[in-house]
């Protein structure tokens, strides 16, 4: 399982609006920075993942890391899924 994050988009931007996460370099780990009231109420807000692509990742790294081998096993004969999760608006579109 992999993680993108989308960078921010323009209207976000012009809000003001910063990134609520931190990533590790050379880490699986993302972390979330939420206020300590909203902290508390859903617990730890560290997630691990195969691999995190931050919101300077490009494309190209993505796709040859989470979708060429699954591409690569099609063409060999066998089915293969992508499958995309994310809120509204989360990047998914961007991503794919």
């Amino acid at each position: 399982m992999v993680c993108r994050v989308r960078p921010l988009n323009s209207k976000e931007i012009e809000k003001g609006s910063k990134c609520c996460l931190d990533f590790h370099k050379g880490s699986k780990e993302i972390t979330v920075n939420m206020s300590s009231d909203t902290s508390s109420a859903f617990g730890a807000n560290k997630f691990s993942f195969d691999r995190v692509f931050d919101m300077n990742s490009n494309q190209k790294e993505v796709y040859d890391c989470a979708a060429r081998p699954i591409i690569d096993s099609v063409l060999d004969g066998f089915n293969g899924t992508i499958f995309a999760y994310g809120q509204t608006s989360s990047g998914k579109t961007h991503t794919m």
